[in-house]
């Protein structure tokens, strides 16, 4: 039996085992101690060694004598990995053939000898200041510059810095002094990516990809994602860099960026590109890129016949700062499978420092009309994957109307809002409801699930004995029949009712009561609302709240004791009714900063000739008990 092994800390679960006729051949896995190996692939590696550190001398004995291949796809051990084969005489990319791909200093520098565009860039010199050092690189790169590691991936530690204080910043928390670092000239516009497998100094195949945004901008909260395109200046510039770089036979990943119509050369791995791109390549034209590298090691035949099927895409949408309140899943016409790594409730504390760092959610997308699935990856480029109330809460605590003082008059007269009732106000918000229940010398807690809601609340009831807990609703702890009402404005409908019941019905007292209560526009009773919603759903053509004439919804999972509703017109003037808008589900927590401020201007425009108007509001309340005595 001949022994094929892989040397991989990352990459080595890509590999397609199963699908190779890999009788008379075992798998063993040199890997280092922290990187964790699936089950499926253990199951297939007859012996796996974990190594506290992948070099040379560490593998060299653990080779055994009937190794005859060894893979490995790990940029940074690609060297060694070519070290071992030429001193084992196993087939394979020898060190002098990677070279090239050894460092991106040297490998821009054998390029600028060609008629390529390169970025310029310097480096680090630790004998200036941090001053000094962005004085230079302003003075060489107007424009802006980029500061990275000199060999690193998926953007760690890499920033695009256009003043002094950005590099303070970087410098702060990202600069790691084990590392070299240079100043790259800063290159903005669209950028690609093209995989190709050369075999004899031929490319075999080849494919053009186009990013969603520049892998750096996903550190800004944009999505990463590719999608497949038609790019022969592209497919060119990608083969005047590998006839120049004579790559050894296997796959490759070129990246360029194109400005004012020039490709502008990023850099080149001597490696297949990462899972979400290759199993793309596999589903758009049946081939795998992993496949194929291993396949190539063993001494196999590669089938490089292009299969085309559906249009297929992936995107990972990032994170940003807030609480998640609510998932968001986009509504697209492609065909989607989404996968979530984020759940309600979790906080996100800041931007990601790089891709590998966290994301909310991956989506693979794929459908027979091209057209199409570019409408859907257009929509996802602006698309919030979760909704953050707390980003709002300033324009929710100013514009948002609370109900009239006739709401809360007939909510007296069913047993709600009397002196030294104890409330619970679930949903707080800024504290509308909980408020005027103070006001009215009832005894009140408020809950929001965001810290900036409660915040608000706190600073607008200062002068009111309101205590304001920043807590999901679900997880609450009261003592056993404390209060005497639990009201809910606006919110049932986010909670987890299955389990939040359990729990209002224990902490409620017996005869208590639970009041949920709606207070909504009637868009189809009002030229000003539905001019507005109209607008709405051209920013945002997945809302589903559009049209509401007034229809009565009974809460689900409860049983309606009792209920009232009634229309009552609330006044606006055309500032506050925007600002209203915007504090909104549909708009700001949805939207894209630059996406709000063109949404209000447009609006602005429409309301010129309605400087104060009314809309007519519906306001319901349905009353419930969990018990009697």
């Amino acid at each position: 039996m001949k022994t094929c092994t892989f040397i991989a800390n990352s990459r080595h679960a890509y590999f397609n085992l199963p699908s190779l006729p890999s009788e008379g051949w075992n798998f063993e896995l040199i890997i280092e101690e922290p990187y964790e190996v699936s089950s499926d692939f253990a199951a297939l590696m007859t012996q796996i060694h974990r190594v506290k550190k992948i070099d040379f001398d560490t593998c060299h004995p653990i080779i055994c004598k009937t190794t005859k291949a060894i893979v490995c796809c790990d940029e940074k051990l690609l060297l060694t990995a070519a070290q071992l084969r030429k001193s084992l005489n196993i087939p394979g990319a020898r060190p002098s053939q990677y070279f090239p791909f050894s460092s991106k200093r040297i490998m821009k520098e054998i390029l600028s000898c060609i008629p390529l565009k390169i970025p310029s860039f310097v480096d680090f010199d630790s004998r200036f200041s941090l001053e000094e050092l962005h004085a230079n690189f302003s003075r060489l790169f107007p424009n802006g510059y980029i500061v990275k590691p000199l060999d690193s991936g998926a953007s760690m530690n890499v920033a695009k810095i256009k003043c002094f204080q950005e590099l303070e910043t970087w410098y702060d928390h990202a600069f790691n002094r084990a590392e070299e670092y240079t100043a790259e000239e800063l290159i903005e516009g669209d950028m690609y990516f093209c995989d190709s497998f050369v075999l004899d100094g031929k490319i075999q195949f080849s494919t053009v990809s186009k990013y969603l945004y520049p892998c750096l901008d996903f550190v800004n909260g944009r999505p990463l994602g590719a999608y497949p395109v038609e790019q022969e200046a592209v497919s060119r510039f990608n083969q005047k860099i590998i006839d120049t770089l004579a790559p050894p036979d296997g796959a490759l990943h070129m990246e360029c960026i194109e400005q004012d119509g020039e490709l502008f050369f990023i850099e080149i791995g001597a490696r297949p590109p990462g899972k979400s791109a290759v199993a793309c390549h596999e589903k758009n034209f049946g081939i795998n890129l992993y496949e194929c590298t291993l396949r190539n090691e063993l001494g196999l035949p590669i089938d490089f016949t292009i299969k085309t099927n559906l249009y297929h895409s992936w995107v990972v949408l990032s994170t940003y700062p807030g609480v998640v309140h609510q998932l968001n899943p986009p509504a697209l016409k492609s065909h989607h499978k989404i996968h979530w790594k984020i759940q309600k409730g979790d906080t996100i504390a800041s931007y990601p420092p790089h891709i590998n760092a966290g994301y909310s959610a991956f989506l693979e997308l794929y459908n027979k009309d091209y057209k199409e699935l570019l409408e859907d990856l257009e929509y996802l480029k602006t698309h919030k994957p979760y909704l953050d109330w707390g980003s709002v809460s300033e324009e929710y605590a100013l514009f948002r109307p609370p109900p009239p003082s006739s709401f809360f008059e007939r909510l007296q007269k069913v047993g709600i809002g009397l002196p030294n009732q104890r409330i619970l106000d679930l949903g707080t918000g800024t504290g509308f409801l909980a408020r005027q229940f103070a006001l009215q010398k009832a005894i009140v807690t408020g809950i929001d699930i965001s810290e900036k809601q409660i915040q608000m609340a706190k600073s607008l009831s200062e002068s009111l004995p309101i205590e304001y807990l920043a807590s999901p609703a679900e997880n609450i702890s009261f003592p056993d029949a404390h209060f005497d009402v639990i009201t809910a404005m606006q919110c049932w409908p986010y909670f987890n009712q299955e389990t939040l019941l359990p729990i209002l019905e224990k902490i409620l007292k017996p005869n208590g009561i639970l009041m949920i209560g709606n207070f909504d526009h009637l868009s189809k009773q009002s030229k000003v609302a539905s001019m507005t919603e109209e607008l709405i759903l051209k920013y945002n053509p997945n809302w589903t709240q559009a049209g509401y004439s007034g229809e009565l919804s009974p809460p689900t999972n409860i049983t309606v004791q009792k209920m009232f509703y009634y229309d009552e017109e609330i006044a606006f003037t055309a500032n506050s009714w925007i600002q209203r808008i915007v504090a909104s589900q549909a708009i700001g927590t949805i939207l894209s900063f630059q996406k709000i401020q063109d949404f209000k201007e447009e609006l602005s425009v429409l309301l010129k000739p309605f400087p104060s108007f009314t809309i007519p509001h519906r306001l319901s309340a349905y009353i419930s008990s969990f018990k009697t005595t």
